[in-house]
């Protein structure tokens, strides 16, 4: 009687060290920041990243080892040595500012920009310690940088420096979140995980973008505004106000799920009277900001229009028209212009644009009512290997329905990069825009412009089964029974699974960091064939001229390929020699390899004619006798 425990023993250590390891090049190890740092993650929630903003005014050059740091919120404090930063040109456009359909990018459009830094983002690895109101020192940058406030030609610039956990290992049982963007910082959720990053939750960072425009009750403007305009002041009391985009801030803006309007005033260092040149309201939608609704009658504020949706990976819709105290007789297209598409890629991504305000007199004295809607945040995720099942959300926000007049624009859907090297998750991906809000639906016998969609977000990732949604924002409606009058929904974003991990700048992922080298795991199966039975881990009793069925696995579990792998078996002396197995191969063909002796040795890489990647295996199937 032969118990199998001590030839099972004997035969693991053989194999095991009888697989080399793969050291990984130099060369990306030395860009790699300190992968695992962060430790091994239980449940992750809430907010984990740190957010620097950028100084009222700096710039930082392409090659620049040293960033400047602004007031810092979220998770930290500080940034550490070998800390994994990202660093974001959050806003930064030049645009016309003319009074006309050239407003925008000079195409008769009335909305966009004539050229874009923002977008612009890298992964940096911190060689220092660094606080807000001081800098911290990193590796050299790719992109240039700058923070600045509006000039005659655009509005203000700003970066944000994101602290990014580096875990080895993490779990998303509960729900992540973001400081939602408040025109410094925010927005952006990043994570790095060298080894196994397991979703069983939905990370939701809708409305956490750019803001829409605040819907304020103005009671008219005398003189200085015309029904025709495409920008205007607002220290005026008419028209709505734009959003929050690429371009720039405007004075009043909106964060979808607040209760309020927020009076930037001047702390973006804005020109006076708002934060875009040429002023914040009236339809023209600067870079992918929505525009705000013209009213058709500045003198009393009282004949709205619809707001612009947020534009991203699309455009944002076209507000509807303005109401005209006859039933029925429409003056189109004065509605806010949707906010125009973002010049992206996979090195360039942004946050997706907020609606325009619609026009208002009527209402809730104070209220945000006819307020546009907030984009959608933005969401970085690395991994070695993703696993679980769970659900990424980046869709815009919506406004605030009026209780009569204009309706504000839908957010734009935010935008994601997610990238693992392997994965068995089921996950969704989602960055939808948001509807525009409604207008009157009580009854009323002439109609008032609804908020035009948002446009869809942008998803870049190598994951090609996960379910992508980039679905554009419904039009608002108007009236009991409900038409659009002339408002439009938002066109569809992005979604491409196309992502490699070069296109990915700046430092290399952690999953290509670390392990250094591939590890594989053995495992050994056997079955007494002429006692039945299946494969079995478990100890067999084996009695001569019985036949013996062995299954022998080396398996990848890393993020590494392995280029070299010898499977070697030392059988026990009661065991005769086999002449042959077959070997299963990682892409699942058969190869028969010939044995021939107590000691088997099998280069698996050689005998394949293939690597052993990440999740691949190799298994030697053979039978023996005992004697």
């Amino acid at each position: 009687m032969i118990k199998r425990s001590r030839a099972l023993l004997q035969a693991a250590l053989l194999i095991a060290q009888g697989v080399p390891l793969l050291p990984f090049a130099s060369a990306v190890a030395a860009g790699c920041a300190a992968p695992g740092s962060s430790g091994a993650a239980g449940t992750l929630s809430g907010v984990i990243n740190t957010y620097f903003a950028s100084p009222a005014s700096s710039a930082v050059a392409i090659g620049a080892t040293s960033i400047p740091l602004g007031a810092v919120s979220g998770a930290g404090a500080s940034v550490q040595p070998g800390d994994l930063l990202l660093i974001i040109q959050m806003q930064g456009a030049t645009f016309n500012t003319s009074n006309t359909s050239a407003y925008g990018a000079n195409n008769a459009s009335g909305r966009g920009a004539l050229s874009t830094s923002a977008g612009t983002y890298e992964y940096l690895k911190a060689t220092s310690t660094g606080a807000a109101g001081g800098s911290v020192s990193t590796t050299a940058t790719l992109n240039s940088y700058s923070s600045a406030a509006s000039t005659a030609s655009g509005g203000k610039s700003a970066y944000q420096v994101v602290v990014v956990p580096q875990y080895s290992s993490a779990t998303t049982s509960a729900a992540l979140s973001v400081k939602a963007w408040d025109g410094r910082s925010g927005g952006v959720l990043a994570l790095d995980v060298s080894g196994t990053l397991t979703l069983n939750a939905t990370t939701d960072l809708s409305g956490a973008g750019f803001r829409g425009g605040g819907g304020r009750q103005l009671t008219g403007q005398g003189s200085g505004a015309t029904n025709s305009d495409y920008v205007n002041s607002s220290a005026l009391n008419t028209h709505g106000s734009k959003a929050e985009g690429s371009a720039g801030t405007p004075r009043y803006t909106f964060q979808s799920g607040a209760g309020a309007i927020t009076d930037n005033g001047a702390d973006n260092g804005a020109v006076t009277p708002g934060g875009y040149p040429g002023g914040d309201t009236a339809r023209g939608g600067p870079g992918t900001a929505g525009g705000g609704g013209t009213d058709q009658n500045p003198a009393a504020n009282d004949q709205n229009s619809g707001g612009g949706g947020g534009g991203n990976g699309g455009a944002g819709g076209i507000g509807g028209d303005a109401w005209v105290p006859t039933k029925n007789t429409q003056t189109p297209g004065l509605g806010g212009r949707g906010g125009a598409a973002a010049p992206y890629s996979a090195a360039a991504l942004f946050l997706g644009g907020g609606g325009g305000a619609g026009t208002r007199n009527n209402g809730t004295v104070g209220s945000a009512q006819s307020s546009g809607g907030s984009g959608g945040g933005m969401g970085f995720l690395r991994a070695g290997k993703l696993a679980g099942s769970g659900t990424l959300k980046s869709n815009g926000g919506v406004g605030v329905t009026p209780t009569i007049d204009g309706g504000g624009g839908g957010g734009a859907g935010g935008s994601w990069l997610v990238y693992a090297v392997t994965s068995s998750a089921t996950l969704s991906v989602l960055a939808q825009g948001a509807s525009g809000t409604d207008a009157d639906q009580a009854g009323t016998t002439t109609p008032h412009g609804p908020g035009g969609g948002g446009a869809g977000g942008v998803i870049y990732t190598n994951l090609s089964s996960a379910a992508l949604n980039v679905s554009g924002g419904a039009n608002g409606t108007t009236q009991t029974t409900p038409i659009p009058y002339g408002a439009a929904s938002g066109t569809s974003g992005a979604a491409l699974s196309t992502l490699t991990r070069a296109q990915i700048p700046g430092v290399t992922p952690a999953d290509a960091c670390t392990p250094a080298s591939a590890t594989l795991n053995i495992s050994k199966q056997q079955q007494n064939v002429s006692l039945g039975g299946t494969l079995s881990s478990a100890a067999i009793t084996l009695q001569p001229g019985h036949t013996v069925r062995y299954l022998l696995s080396v398996s990848n579990s890393t993020f590494v390929t392995a280029t070299t792998a010898t499977l070697r078996d030392l059988l026990a002396p009661a065991l005769n020699t086999p002449a042959s197995g077959t070997l299963s191969c990682p892409d699942g063909t058969t190869r028969t390899v010939t044995l021939g002796a107590q000691s088997i040795s099998v280069n698996v890489i050689s005998a394949c004619g293939q690597n052993i990647n990440p999740g691949q295996s190799v298994t030697l199937d053979f039978q023996t006798t005992v004697k």
